[in-house]
């Protein structure tokens, strides 16, 4: 009978062991792959120890990241999709991504308007969001569109429509709708006439300006160098990089747990600190300097995003005009 008792205290003890190792998961992160040490500092790690959980990391551009999801959408074992408004988009309609009830999101209220529903109420918001600037040599660089427009002169360089950046343009030129066949003519006209070239790399452009290969470039803010002149547009255009769950994840729970921690203050702040990422949590302070290189969405109210279907809808025909306006 005493032998009975050991054996029984000694399997329940046991119980909770392997209670404990079966309750541990892997939660699987899709993101870039720049600023991931950093990051494993104040998010990933940070995030694993509070719940008792292995973040695997799934690393690259997100337009790779997404056409390999898509391949593989019914074996994938991503739980989370980190990646800008437009790629995000096309993960949508391709029926990629979980709707999400981001009342649930004990940070969702504590959002800027601008990053509550980049790709609609049903799916996840920005954790960070950029504005496009003007960078030049000179003490004098325009300070508006109709400026950069009208200037014939100087040596200008503007986002290719490959780029995230690179629709905005168009929106600078006026309201955007169909085709945008309008927009696209003044920005014919201008390219024709005008010393325009086209960048691909915010940072190589930067080193040109730099260098005065060109007088001034349309650059994204997290470009910012002090070696450069910079200011803001009367039209202040935004692009921003949002997260969703992966459609099929059997970790929706624990990926609504990692959002949220996303657009904690204490993340989004330590993000900001460490020039990683602007913040779109309203509670987070900036201080002086830091709204060179991050956007304070409390300082542009008025700023513009770009109408993500109508971009997507109509990107490949853009990318045909732009390069044929400037291999010429």
């Amino acid at each position: 009978m005493k032998k009975f008792k050991s054996l029984l205290v000694v399997a329940m003890t046991a119980l909770p062991i392997f209670a404990s190792a079966s309750d541990h998961r892997t939660l699987v992160v899709s993101t870039w792959d720049y600023d991931v040490d950093a990051l494993k500092e104040f998010l990933f790690t940070p995030f694993e120890e509070k719940h008792n959980v292995t973040i695997e990391l799934d690393l690259g551009r997100d337009s790779d990241r997404y056409t390999k999801l898509q391949n593989e959408i019914y074996i994938t074992d991503i739980d989370v999709f980190l990646a800008t408004q437009a790629t995000a988009q096309k993960a949508i309609n391709d029926g990629l991504f979980e709707t999400m009830n981001k009342a649930e999101l004990k940070n969702y209220g504590s959002l800027f308007e601008q990053a509550k529903n980049p790709n609609g109420e049903n799916y996840g918001p920005s954790y960070t969001i950029n504005r496009l600037r003007v960078a030049g040599n000179s003490e004098v660089i325009p300070s508006t569109w109709a400026e950069i427009l009208a200037d014939k002169d100087s040596k200008i360089a503007i986002p290719h429509m490959t780029s995230t950046f690179g629709p905005m343009v168009l929106y600078g030129t006026g309201d955007v709708s169909g085709d945008a066949s309008a927009n696209v003519e003044a920005i014919e006209s201008w390219v024709s006439s005008g010393k325009v070239s086209a960048y691909v790399s915010t940072f190589s452009t930067r080193k040109a300006v730099i260098n005065g290969e060109f007088d001034y470039a349309l650059l994204a803010d997290f470009g910012y160098t002090p070696d450069l002149n910079w200011g803001d547009l009367d039209k202040v255009m935004l692009n921003s990089n949002t997260v969703n769950i992966v459609k099929g994840s059997k970790n929706a729970d624990l990926a609504m747990e990692f959002i949220d921690f996303l657009l904690s203050v204490e993340v989004q702040n330590e993000s900001l600190d460490r020039g990683i990422d602007s913040p779109v949590n309203k509670n987070v302070q900036f201080e002086e300097g830091q709204e060179d290189a991050k956007t304070n969405l409390a300082s542009f109210p008025d700023a513009v995003s770009t109408d993500i279907d109508l971009v997507n809808k109509n990107r490949a025909a853009w990318v045909a005009k732009w390069n044929e306006l400037f291999t010429r």
